[in-house]
């Protein structure tokens, strides 16, 4: 069995990882709102969310650029799944960081 660096293994779990804590995260804002409003012992749980996403989004984004970094100096184990990684972290969290410190949005395209 081949052992994987640090940096291989952040280009792909460094993406999928977030994606499925807030993927869990998000479920449970559904389940928790279905019912009506959110319990007064709920109430700081949107802003958990919003923290969580806030530091998803710079590991999207930083996992990706580790990946395309491998790519680039062939040192990916498996480049299909590190090119996967690489462009959905990207594409995910480039928008969210962009929202956040250069004040874009999708009405200003």
């Amino acid at each position: 069995m081949r052992r994987i660096s640090f940096a291989q293994w952040l280009a792909v779990v460094g993406v999928w990882g977030p994606m499925f804590v807030l993927a869990l995260l998000l479920v449970l804002m559904f389940a928790i709102t279905a019912f009506g409003q959110i319990p007064d012992r709920l109430a700081t749980l949107p802003f958990l969310v919003f923290g969580v996403a806030f530091a998803a989004a710079h590991a999207l984004v930083f996992s990706g650029i580790v990946g395309v970094a491998l790519l680039v100096f062939r040192r990916s184990v498996d480049p299909k799944l590190t090119l996967v990684s690489a462009v959905v972290g990207l594409l995910l969290g480039t928008p969210v960081l962009a929202a956040i410190y250069l004040n874009w949005s999708w009405r200003t395209i």
